[in-house]
């Protein structure tokens, strides 16, 4: 029996995607981009958000990664720790978001592979790490953009019902969600 769910083209998988998470996505920077990441407090709340943000679908996104897109993922929360370590901060006890149930992995893959372009771009202006000699393992990770393009070649690939897409873009939204709860957190209040 045929499905009733019309499958999406694959140029438009990921133009859903952009399309339903744009305003998260602009609220989220706007909201990260408020931080001046040349200073040494506001690169650690930076830092100390993405860790919160990431630490709840970490392992989805590896999943995903590994079965799906066939790639590795360097461990970005270790890395998240050890650059908190440098800067003299702990994560010891800080309580991360909890993730919504249910969540698509391609939509958490979407968010958090895509993070890393942004990381890129910002990376190249003047960041905290690089010019207090403090070295940042998750600022300049290269391999994330290996996902990005794994990703990207997927979203081209895959034949979804809209279904399925919709269920990857609410997903998405959720994980948009997530850091900037993250970053919520990573306020002095909250640091504990």
């Amino acid at each position: 029996m045929a499905s009733k769910d019309k499958s999406i083209n694959p140029e438009s998988v990921h133009d859903r995607l952009r399309a339903a998470t744009g305003a998260a996505h602009e609220q989220l920077d706007s909201r990260f981009g408020a931080l001046d990441l040349g200073e040494r407090d506001d690169y650690a709340r930076f830092l100390h958000a993405h860790y919160l943000g990431l630490l709840p679908v970490a392992d989805a996104f590896e999943a995903f990664a590994g079965s799906v897109l066939d790639t590795g993922v360097p461990d970005y929360p270790a890395m998240l720790r050890d650059d908190l370590s440098d800067l003299g901060l702990s994560v010891a006890g800080v309580g991360a978001p909890a993730a919504p149930e249910g969540l698509h992995p391609a939509g958490v893959a979407y968010v958090v592979a895509g993070s890393r372009l942004g990381l890129a771009s910002l990376r190249r202006d003047r960041f905290w790490g690089k010019s207090g000699g403090c070295a940042s393992r998750y600022m300049t990770d290269d391999a994330g953009l290996n996902v990005w393009r794994a990703m990207a070649g997927w979203m081209r690939g895959a034949r979804l019902p809209a279904s399925e897409v919709s269920a990857i873009c609410d997903s998405a939204v959720s994980v948009f969600a997530l850091f900037e709860d993250g970053l919520v957190r990573s306020l002095p209040e909250h640091a504990g």
